[in-house]
């Protein structure tokens, strides 16, 4: 590959935690020094000290590589989200969108075509998207412990003998993970970073239709005074015909029943956690079945409240607890409140007697 190719930046493309919390920071650059551990082109390596307490850190991927991929260059998470691009890719629904040749011919030739061209190609993760389970695994603001020293592998065979002089930190590793393989983490895949995110996770999924076919009615919770039964008909309209709408302002929800029930599905599954009128999120699920409503009688009697019947979106409230004791002490107050006080008034003091004045001329 001819040194045109080579990439030649000024500045590396890092993200809040690997640039450190110090403003001011010394930052080496090597010109070629490396190659790019993606497409094995060499390029500028910079070198620096995030803080004071921190290791030092450097870039182990390209640029190009980097930007193809919307991901930090010597850490390798993505620089909105700060998560593993596996992580990422499977909230947004891309699995690999942008393939790399592995030939070395095509590789070279594709990342030449990359670098040229990487201001006029339409990147997929460019887009602003706005994924609710994608925000609530994101990590917010820099997580600056991860720039700290790493643990010694002398101290943990007892085998270090610099003492406070060592480096590294001197630490008995809690948990042990897999080695990461830095292409792996970069393509998305057998990451062990991402598998233990993942396992801790719980995807947003629209609910499970009830069995019975018949039931084609939505719950919708969170409902106020400022949204009517004309907003419910018109926002779910798109979906399918809207037989009827019911709003229940006391339990803060309503009751919508479609025509068909593939109308009521199309609506759960599209709205399902996404469901925004007049700037209130409102909650989506399927309302009780006449099956589950005859449960209820024979449970709780023939009149059943509508309370039973509504999936309240929010939590019972706060009860406290009754004290058996308060009974007791109320009486006991009482019976000290009759006794009647006595008020005691001390004896006057005792004046000494008086004295005869003293008379100078007698």
């Amino acid at each position: 590959m001819k040194k045109q190719a080579w990439e030649n930046t000024e500045f590396p493309v890092l993200c809040e935690t690997c640039l450190g919390e110090s403003p001011y920071i010394r930052m080496t650059k090597s010109l070629f020094k490396k190659a790019c551990k993606i497409c094995n082109r060499p390029f500028n390596v910079f070198k620096w000290r995030p803080g004071p307490n921190s290791r030092f850190k450097r870039t182990e991927i390209c640029q190009t590589c980097s930007k193809m991929k919307n991901v930090c260059q010597t850490c390798l998470l993505d620089l909105e989200y700060g998560l593993p691009v596996e992580v990422r890719d499977k909230f947004l629904e891309q699995s690999n969108p942008i393939e790399i040749p592995k030939e070395t011919v095509n590789k070279d030739y594709w990342a030449q075509m990359m670098t040229s061209n990487i201001d006029k190609i339409e990147l997929p993760y460019s887009k602003e998207i706005s994924d609710s389970a994608l925000e609530k695994v994101m990590r917010k603001g820099a997580k600056y412990e991860r720039n700290i020293p790493h643990i010694c592998s002398f101290y943990v065979r007892g085998e270090c003998t610099r003492g406070e002089l060592c480096p590294y930190r001197h630490e008995i590793p809690k948990t042990d993970l897999p080695k990461q393989d830095l292409k792996d983490r970069y393509l998305g895949v057998n990451d062990p970073v991402a598998a233990k995110i993942l396992k801790g996770v719980q995807e947003v999924r629209a609910p499970e239709p009830p069995a019975d076919p018949t039931v084609t009615t939505l719950f919708i919770g969170g409902i106020n005074d400022t949204i009517s039964e004309k907003d419910l008909s018109t926002a779910l309209g798109s979906y399918g015909k809207v037989k009827s709408v019911k709003i229940m302002y006391r339990q803060s929800c309503a009751f919508v029943n479609f025509d068909k029930r593939d109308a009521a599905e199309l609506a759960i599954t599209s709205l399902h956690m996404k469901f925004f009128l007049k700037n209130i999120r409102l909650k989506v699920l399927w309302a009780k079945s006449q099956a589950d409503t005859g449960h209820l009688r024979q449970k709780f009697g023939e009149k059943v409240n509508s309370e039973l019947l509504v999936p309240s979106p929010y939590p019972a409230p706060y009860t406290p607890a009754i004290d058996p004791l308060e009974e007791q002490r109320e009486e006991v107050k009482a019976e000290k409140q009759k006794v009647k006080k006595v008020d005691f008034k001390p004896p006057p003091p005792k004046m000494p007697p008086p004295q005869k004045a003293f008379d100078p001329f007698s």
